[in-house]
């Protein structure tokens, strides 16, 4: 390595290791100011707080996580390690996370041949997005999914180009620490390195040599799971946890295309279309699908990335080798396969399942902006781009990143840890507590019960069939035009002992249930 390539990578690590830092305090910063955790927290914590304590069977039983422990056994390490509380910890953990997608999306474009202007523009907008920031204030195992969906692909561009023994074991490694963040990483584990066949610039031998070779570490993995099973007679699926959970969605998306989607589809043709257009049910079904998909992905990637990829004349500054090029696009594929069958099982598409997408699209978009930057900076050409777009992406870029990390368009949920607080000075340690929001649960101190699904629609059953009688108090959370949960919540327990109010009107009206001796229960 000459001294030139040894002072571009000492320039780059000036960059990457302030962006680190700067990230860590967004993050900090971003938790001091967060209202109440979120939902998922909840669940989280409590399983952190099992494993903290050797209850790892009861963490396992707990809903959504099937012995996938990795995240909430993160969590319980830095509570133990650190003085931190329990929620405190968790995120200190995302920030050290988020710091880690920072680092390595940064090498990453600095590997795809980025100047230290290209970085410094990677960095303005990897430490800005307005989505991952505002996920910031999310205990949510995505954090480290993405920064190990970013380091496993750090580490097999690192192979394509080099075919060594320690990327080929490295990326396999990032992909299965990603795997035990969320399931999905083994898609990127199992089928990555199949885009390794269409590297025409090698000989069809060596190809499939490096298949082989890239699959490694997932040979080794599943000979240990099949010894397992062979071996252990009470071996059972349940056992794997999540492991088998792509199967299952495979199975389901081919049973929503032999009848879900039929079904679907009949509803479009009686209901929307009438008799005159119901031929078109199904191509309106799948045109419902592709706007629903297209629109979470570029609401995350957000037009003011997304608008200039689509002029030539800014991608031409992108010129990566032919090969790393396929890599990218495979990977692309592979993301917009998984979001498809998300969407095809589920009927429902959060954001962070498209961020693995966005992240990766992400890498281009530093070399168009600094392909932007020099068409501004030529004194003739291009006037109007040169006083009115530019100024304009600039603003644009600014009003994002401060929404992203404050957003006054949302209501406080101060009044939900409020409502918690109140309950926690009125419960004892035997109380029980039904709410439509764990985190009143949580707020309140009492044990969630795990038992009781959350939500709007669990709740109204639990109103309709009087097992709210086994609670001592029952929290009512409801949206500002929820009218329907409030009149029944008014006539099934009546007037609300305590009731709190966020600025929109979102509410959470507290009954403290009485025996029949007129005490509580």
């Amino acid at each position: 390595m000459n001294s030139t390539t040894l002072a571009a990578r000492d320039m780059t690590a000036d960059i990457r290791i302030p962006a680190v830092i700067v990230s860590l305090l967004i993050s900090l910063w971003v938790a001091w100011s967060t209202d109440v955790i979120n939902n998922d927290g909840v669940l989280y914590l409590s399983a952190a707080k099992m494993i903290a304590a050797g209850d790892w069977g009861a963490a396992c039983g707990l809903p959504k996580l099937d012995c996938w422990l990795l995240f909430p056994s993160l969590i319980a390490f830095f509570w133990k390690l650190t003085t931190l509380s329990l929620e405190n910890s968790a995120y200190l953990l995302d920030a050290v996370l988020s710091g880690l997608m920072v680092f390595v999306f940064l090498t990453l474009v600095r590997d795809l041949g980025a100047g230290r202007r290209t970085l410094l523009i990677a960095a303005f907008i990897i430490l800005l997005h307005p989505y991952l920031n505002e996920s910031r204030a999310d205990v949510i195992r995505d954090h480290g999914y993405w920064a190990f969906y970013l380091t496993t692909l750090l580490f097999f561009i690192r192979y394509w180009k080099s075919s060594e023994w320690r990327y080929a074991l490295l990326w396999a490694m990032a992909a299965t620490v990603a795997t035990l963040f969320r399931i999905e990483g083994l898609v990127f584990l199992l089928l990555l390195p199949l885009v390794l066949l269409i590297d025409t610039s090698r000989r069809f031998r060596e190809r499939v040599l490096l298949l082989l070779k890239a699959h490694t570490f997932a040979g080794i993995l599943t000979t240990a799971l099949l010894g397992w099973w062979v071996l252990d007679p009470a071996f059972s699926a349940d056992q794997a946890g999540r492991l088998f959970e792509p199967v299952q969605r495979i199975l389901e998306v081919g049973e929503q295309l032999r009848t879900g989607l039929q079904a679907r589809v009949q509803v479009i043709g009686e209901e929307v279309l009438g008799h005159h257009l119901d031929q078109y049910a199904f191509k309106a079904l799948w045109a419902i699908l592709g706007l629903i998909l297209l629109s979470k992905i570029f609401s995350i990637l957000t037009p003011l990335y997304t608008l200039p990829l689509l002029f030539k004349r800014l991608r031409i500054r992108i010129n990566p080798p032919a090969g790393l090029i396929r890599v990218i696009v495979w990977l692309v594929i592979l993301n917009l396969g998984i979001l498809l069958v998300e969407l095809l099982t589920r009927f429902v598409l959060s954001g962070r399942f498209a961020v693995p997408l966005v992240l990766t699209v992400l890498l281009v978009v530093p070399f168009v902006f600094d392909a932007l930057y020099d068409q501004w900076r030529v004194r003739d050409s291009f006037p109007v781009q040169k006083w009115i777009l530019f100024p304009v992406i600039i603003a644009a870029f600014l009003f994002m990143s401060v929404d992203g990390l404050y957003s006054s368009g949302k209501g406080s949920k101060t009044y939900l840890r409020e409502a918690g607080y109140w309950l926690e000075s009125q419960v004892t340690p035997a109380s029980r507590v039904l709410s439509n929001d764990r985190r009143v649960i949580y707020y309140s101190g009492t044990d969630v019960d795990w038992g009781q699904r959350a939500g709007s629609k669990h709740i109204i059953k639990a109103l309709k069939r009087g097992s709210w009688r086994q609670y001592d108090y029952v929290a009512i959370q409801s949206g500002h035009g929820d009218t329907v949960l409030r009149g029944m919540t008014g006539k099934i327990l009546g007037v609300p002992t305590e009731t709190f109010f966020n600025n929109k009107q979102d509410s959470v009206l507290i009954f403290r249930i009485e025996n029949d001796a007129g005490d509580p229960s």
